[in-house]
């Protein structure tokens, strides 16, 4: 009777698998940073725009590039969240890829290779541990955080982000600082660990659990709030939760900072603004809100740790009024959500042509 099931199954497997109905899993959880890239894992991304592909064997949405560096090449490392990751677009329409093809054009004669380890979900204490635990390896000249107005903050904060969700924060006490871990003792984390090997190795077990987790959001109580709580970010006035939120997000810049000048490398930031502030000023969630705050905020910190900084919201802002083109959103959802392939190469385009990123690139 059991082989007589498990026979059964193995046959379901297999024609799952055949017929393209499901996948194995390209994310998987990790003690470390909550969640990682499966390597070599196919993916396809349909709720938002489209791609599909697969994960590298060093488990990067990226080509295939190795650990070692050639000779007389240069390599630019990027940091970031699922704006970087960039699911929404294939992969040769994301920014990480037209950044390197439009250096190519702008400096012939340097050989610059991009790194794309952008990964959605993201925050920047997720983004220091990969790079002083895996990024590090790459031998990175330049490394660039791509941080996200909309959600960075927030995800650098435990009470803003919530107790669910595989996330390790870093907490500061004066001039020390340590790693909270607390999601590997959740019980969904150690399920999700324990049945790991059989995840991934069954699209059947994959697929039946995508389709209980999609149940299971579905039964729960819609959400009625007439503005994200993501907005919280632009209030003048902020609480001591989004005031703790900036204050931990400056601490962690810095500290990447400091681990990749420890690392003989460059680093800089370069801001990707929310949709409210290129398109979408005279929402009512942001009405009375300071649109610029948290750009302003980073740009402070910058400069008073010597950060080169590119702020891409005028660009993106002015490149909207003049053409009423949405960089943001896909199909009915336009305005919103992440960059589209024009966001894509807009951005890329105005980075490559940024004298002063271009200088930083000559001088590596």
């Amino acid at each position: 009777m059991i082989s007589s099931v498990f026979v059964t199954l193995v046959i379901m497997d297999v024609i799952i698998r055949s017929t393209g109905m499901g996948r194995l899993p390209e994310r998987r959880p990790d003690p470390l940073l909550g969640v990682r890239l499966v390597p070599n894992a196919v993916y396809t991304q349909k709720n938002e725009g489209f791609s599909h592909g697969r994960i590298n064997s060093l488990g990067l949405r990226d080509h295939e590039i190795p650990y070692e560096k050639p000779e007389n090449s240069k390599r630019v490392l990027i940091l970031g969240d699922s704006f970087m990751e960039a699911m929404q677009v294939d992969i040769d329409s994301s920014f990480p890829r037209l950044l390197q093809t439009f250096i190519g054009e702008a400096l012939p004669w340097h050989d610059i290779k991009t790194i794309n380890a952008g990964r959605g979900g993201m925050g920047t204490a997720e983004e220091y541990l990969w790079y002083v635990t895996e990024g590090i390896k790459y031998s990175p000249d330049l490394v660039l955080l791509a941080f996200y107005v909309g959600n960075d903050f927030r995800d650098n904060s435990k009470a803003l982000t919530g107790q669910g969700v595989f996330k390790p924060y870093i907490t500061f006490d004066a001039d020390t600082f340590w790693i909270d871990a607390s999601f590997t003792e959740s019980r969904s984390y150690k399920l999700k660990t324990l049945l790991w090997p059989l995840f991934s190795n069954s699209v059947l077990a994959t697929e039946t659990a995508r389709r209980v987790e999609a149940f299971k959001i579905g039964m729960e109580e819609p959400d009625t709030a007439t503005c994200p709580k993501d907005v919280g970010v632009f209030n003048v006035e902020q609480d001591s939760v989004w005031a703790n939120a900036y204050a931990v997000t400056g601490k962690l810049v810095a500290m990447l900072n400091d681990a990749v000048k420890r690392n003989s490398s460059e680093f800089c930031l370069m801001i990707i603004p929310d949709s409210y502030q290129v398109n979408d000023m005279e929402s009512d969630c942001v009405n009375g809100a300071d649109l610029r705050k948290p750009n302003d905020f980073l740009r402070e910190i910058a400069e008073a740790q010597g950060i080169p900084i590119f702020d891409l919201t005028d660009t993106l802002e002015q490149d909207y009024l003049r053409t009423g083109n949405y960089t943001y959103g896909f199909g009915e959802n336009l305005g919103t959500g992440h960059w589209n392939e024009s966001g894509h190469r807009l951005a890329a385009k105005n980075m490559a042509s940024n004298a002063i990123f271009v200088k930083l690139l000559r001088w590596l």
